[in-house]
């Protein structure tokens, strides 16, 4: 695992962005995430770690003096300012800022009100608690988070009923019901309390039949068919209606436009409900600070934002500020005086990509307040906060002798700790950290943990008799792969942006409109989002796509766009998405950039004539195996038994999040013979060559593979095209730049003596650009709907490689069908 790779082992209280006041002390709580035997997550005190920091905005030869002190647990500081630090703990770190002020001015709760769980082991959620420091200090926040710092003293008005418990979290006992409430209190230094109402939902409720019809085909087969499921965020009581008749529509769209195939061939095979909750407050909370001090056209823009002044070769800012940190509030210095100093530190830039422009833009990049979070139902937040770092792998540092630039242990420390500004996206949609446990917040290990959102799915039931028990279908299991794992989709009430599949492919979640800009209202130094009313939704359609889009990452699909200029930090790793290669996955040799076609796993995915799902798992004896069909194709494929035709079966993958190629192709038996078929129940009847015990899993794929006029098995790529792989030993992109981002369809390099399909960006190969970089990752098209999540770009359509692979793991039975429809095809010459 790489330097740098993000482990998220620690978790760090208070949080990464700290403040206190001088002569006072703060006390630094690292923990560890760990299981103890029963699979219970804990969190286990750190005693043994080290702290270094640095004051970014002094000059160079005075940003090691005057630092504060770790004592033990406590750090003291006696000099205001802004220290970025480094805290180590084996092989794992974590970076952060710390703020040091002389004087708080007033406090408030983050918030109007807020949810948590009723749970016997864990506490939900932690109040956001902001402050108001005195505007005397240099270089530090006006208004900072001092969430559990020990400045603000929380208690529960009544703890048979709510407990607040350790990290100023939350725990629910008793839950809740209308508009009651429990009052959590708050006071600084023995001052008058200031009161948040608290609600408390039992995620877990043993019962809850919300789930209603949109498209109901297999009811009977719940259990073993993929299932579809739209939840509300963010909707209040009275939305419901304008809610129902949304994902009504939606739906329609999503399986009966030609380009959401495959998922319109599929719907015979799916059912698809929805479920309706009401939240306390319309819109999602937004967890990155927003630009709030001039009045203009980007008042409200999330900080960093995205942007590239000037040419394609500009960093953008959010780029920039990952490397330069962001602005301190009082920098007026020309912007050739700015560029130089950052060369003078040695920060990674390079001159010739930040024209003064782009210095302008990053002088006001600031923010004068923190946004209130919103108390929604399942506790989604929008992008993130600084607060919320995550821990990464790496070893211990050596602390710096003196403040030289150019000497490596402090430009190692530099590099680290200016990790911190590096934001992600603002788009992202994912679980709020303060409104679910940090014992079970997705971890090191990248496996789904429980939450209450999954708890949720566990209570749900179907709205009519018999009120089946249908929500266990999309709690994932750590074990085994399930139909509908994944195929959950919040629909997010907000105007803002945001799409995302998270808690590692078990659900995703969208939002109403496309808007990149924050609307607030100021109460002081108090800032809440300003929201009128009901959202109508933008485009019915691109919300249908681009769900569709976040369903292929839970389907083990990656991202094929580009967002980040040069090579991706993974080219040198791996990957387990199904449509995606690094460049250590099928390079040529062991080093450089050539790529080796044998490698690449897309490639030798058989095309399929005939086909159909294997729906119980099956055990081989020697020679033959007796494997069972779905009953409506039984009568087809006794047909087939009297043409003797040789069959294939391509044995399905089980493992919990539904890797196909992971490690190289799944095991296929070929040459079988077909020597019985019972048109009653769907038992099959094959011999062959067929290893003793062999198990063929349920989902697996009976096909007859399609043939070229040899009689030889055709494949996804074409033979030519395999050709010009193995004489180039190149990427097939007709543009061949890899250093800068690319946001357009690409088009193969010619071939000779071929002709692609009329859209050649379609034409099955390898191509470079992908999982979010220009370089070193590669796709199987030119264009695909993960490259596009809107589908503004081509046909709109997934690729042929994304819609074999979707069409496998949800219902192989209509390989066939997809292969004569949608393959495509060269044109004949």
């Amino acid at each position: 695992m790489g330097e740098g790779h993000p482990l998220d082992r620690i978790v760090l209280r208070p949080h990464c962005d700290l403040h206190m006041l001088a002569d006072d002390v703060l006390h630094l709580r690292p923990l560890w995430r760990t299981s103890d035997g029963s699979g219970v997550d804990r969190l286990e005190p750190i005693t043994n770690f080290q702290v270094q920091f640095l004051s970014p905005y002094r000059k160079v030869g005075e940003r090691f003096m005057d630092l504060p002190v770790l004592e033990g647990d406590r750090v003291r500081s006696t000099r205001p300012g802004v220290y970025l630090f480094h805290l180590w703990f084996g092989n794992e770190y974590m970076v952060g800022r710390l703020q040091v002020h002389s004087e708080l001015v007033d406090w408030w709760f983050g918030q109007d009100s807020i949810t948590t769980g009723r749970d016997l082991l864990y506490a939900h959620s932690q109040p956001s608690v902001y402050a108001r420091f005195n505007d005397g200090d240099p270089d530090v926040d006006l208004v900072g988070d001092i969430t559990d710092s020990g400045l603000v003293e929380l208690t529960s008005a009544d703890p048979a009923r709510l407990r607040v418990e350790p990290g100023d979290r939350l725990r629910g006992v008793v839950e809740t019901s209308g508009a009651d409430t429990v009052m959590v209190r708050g006071r600084f230094k023995g001052g008058m309390p200031k009161e948040l109402p608290v609600r408390v939902v039992d995620y877990l409720m043993t019962s809850r039949p919300v789930l209603e019809p949109l498209r109901i085909e297999r009811l009977a087969e719940v259990q073993t068919v993929p299932n579809m499921v739209f939840l509300s965020e963010g909707f209040l009581a009275e939305d419901r209606g304008r809610f129902d008749a949304m994902v009504d529509e939606m739906v329609h769209d999503m399986f009966e436009k030609p380009r959401n195939q495959p998922f319109g061939m599929l719907g015979g095979s799916m059912n698809v409900f929805k479920a309706f909750v009401p939240s306390q407050q319309r819109g999602l909370t937004v967890g990155n600070r927003i630009r709030d001090i001039q009045d203009d056209d980007r008042n409200g823009r999330p900080i960093p934002a995205p942007v590239r002044p000037g040419a394609r070769k500009t960093y953008q800012l959010s780029d920039l500020v990952g490397r330069v940190g962001l602005a301190p509030p009082a920098e007026n210095r020309p912007a050739a005086d700015i560029l130089a100093d950052w060369q003078r530190r040695l920060l990674n830039i390079d001159p010739g990509r930040v024209p003064v422009e782009l210095i302008e833009e990053w002088r006001t990049e600031r923010s004068d307040s923190i946004l209130d979070a919103r108390d929604t139902f399942f506790g989604l937040i929008r992008g993130s906060r600084l607060a919320d770092n995550i821990s990464r792998a790496g070893g211990q540092l050596a602390q710096p002798v003196d403040d030289d630039p150019a000497n490596s242990v402090v430009r190692e420390l530099q590099r680290r700790v200016y990790q911190f500004f590096e934001a992600s996206t603002e788009r992202v949609l994912t679980s709020d950290p303060r409104r679910h446990p940090p014992e079970l917040q997705l971890g090191y290990d990248q496996t789904p943990r429980r939450t209450s959102i999954t708890d949720f799915f566990s209570s749900l039931k179907y709205s009519r008799p018999p009120f089946q028990d249908i929500g266990s279908v999309w709690v994932p299991d750590l074990r085994l792969n399930k139909p509908s794992r994944g195929l959950v989709g919040i629909v997010v009430h907000d105007a803002l942006e945001g799409g995302t599949n998270f808690n590692d492919g078990t659900m995703c979640a969208v939002t109403l409109q496309p808007k990149g800009i924050v609307s607030y209202e100021r109460d002081g130094f108090r800032i809440r989002r300003k929201i009128a009313g009901y959202f109508p939704v933008a485009d019915l359609s691109d919300l249908g796509t681009t769900f569709v889009h976040e369903f292929g990452h839970s389907l083990n699909l990656g991202d094929e766009y580009e967002e980040a200029d040069g090579e991706s930090p993974q080219a040198e790793g791996t990957t387990a998405f199904d449509n995606l290669a690094t460049r250590h996955d099928i390079r040529l040799g062991t080093d450089g950039e050539k790529v080796d076609a044998r490698k690449v796993k897309w490639l030798g995915l058989p095309r399929v004539r005939e086909s159909a799902r294997i729906v119980a798992t099956a055990s081989a004896t020697p020679g033959e195996v007796v494997i069972r069909i779905d009953r409506r194709d039984a009568a087809h494929w006794y047909q087939l038994w009297g043409q003797q035709l040789k069959v294939s079966v391509r044995i399905q993958s089980t493992s919990a999040r539904g890797e196909q190629l992971l490690g190289g192709p799944a095991r296929t038996l070929t040459g079988l013979s077909i020597a019985r078929v019972n048109r009653d129940n769907g038992d099959v009847v094959l011999t062959g060559e067929i290893p003793i015990d062999l198990t063929i899993w349920a989902g697996s794929l009976l096909y007859v593979p399609l043939l070229d006029e040899n009689g030889a098995p055709r494949h996804l790529a074409e033979p030519k095209v395999l050709g010009y792989l193995n004489d180039r030993q190149a990427p097939m992109n007709s543009d061949p730049d890899n250093v800068f981002t690319n946001d357009d369809d690409d088009d193969p390099k010619s071939i000779r003596d071929f002709k692609g399909p009329c859209n050649s960006s379609r034409l099955i190969g390898v191509y470079e650009g992908g999982w979010r970089s220009a370089g070193g990752i590669y796709r199987p098209a030119g264009s695909c709907r993960m490259r596009d999540s809107h589908s503004n770009g081509g046909d709109g359509e997934f690729c042929f490689v994304c819609s074999w692979l979707i069409v496998n793991r949800l219902d192989p039975s209509y390989h066939a069908l997809l292969d004569s429809a949608r393959y495509p095809e060269p044109k004949k010459r």
